[in-house]
């Protein structure tokens, strides 16, 4: 969802562009990925105990597929949300993605968190783009990005209701209000 503030009336978000069986899939998104695009190689390393756990999950599954032994209280209490050990299905669209690091965002057939790159890819960033910074604040500047056709279309929209009170208002030049 989006929120959008303003003083010169409503605001018309674009409509969606895709509907069931009209979008992208993850193994799109994924394809020509190998390893000498930049930031391909950047994920974290996974403790044997969370490879364990990861190795349970099936594609589309997530912590629910943990048998008992390796779940924690608050996964016996119902407390933990469902984004946590995710594991991305090759055939279908990504889920929301917040830190792939914080939930265990799962590669569909790899057992590790998604790359930066590949979180990248699923954003539509394009492969020249480097990502600087350490692990965690790389993974952190894709937890607070949206989608690059996203940003795209809010911001096309955002553009045209100023460009239209401007007309209303017969300004001559293309300003924020």
């Amino acid at each position: 969802s989006f929120i959008i503030g303003s003083k010169i009336g409503k605001i018309e978000l674009p409509k969606p562009t895709h509907s069931k069986g009209n979008y992208a899939t993850v193994r799109m998104a994924f394809e020509g990925l190998h390893d000498n695009i930049p930031n391909q190689k950047d994920f974290t390393t996974p403790k044997p105990s969370t490879i364990e756990k990861m190795k349970t999950v099936p594609e589309g599954g997530n912590w629910r597929n943990f048998p008992d032994h390796l779940k924690t209280e608050s996964m016996f209490t119902g407390k933990t949300h469902s984004s946590i050990y995710r594991r991305l299905e090759w055939d279908k669209p990504s889920v929301t993605i917040v830190n792939p690091r914080k939930t265990n965002l799962t590669h569909p057939s790899e057992n590790r968190i998604l790359s930066i790159r590949e979180v990248a890819k699923l954003f539509g960033v394009k492969d020249d783009f480097i990502f600087k910074g350490s692990l965690s604040a790389m993974q952190q500047q894709l937890a607070n990005a949206v989608p690059v056709k996203l940003a795209r279309a809010v911001a096309s929209a955002v553009k045209l209701a100023i460009m239209q009170h401007n007309i209303r208002t017969k300004s001559e030049t293309f300003q924020l209000v």
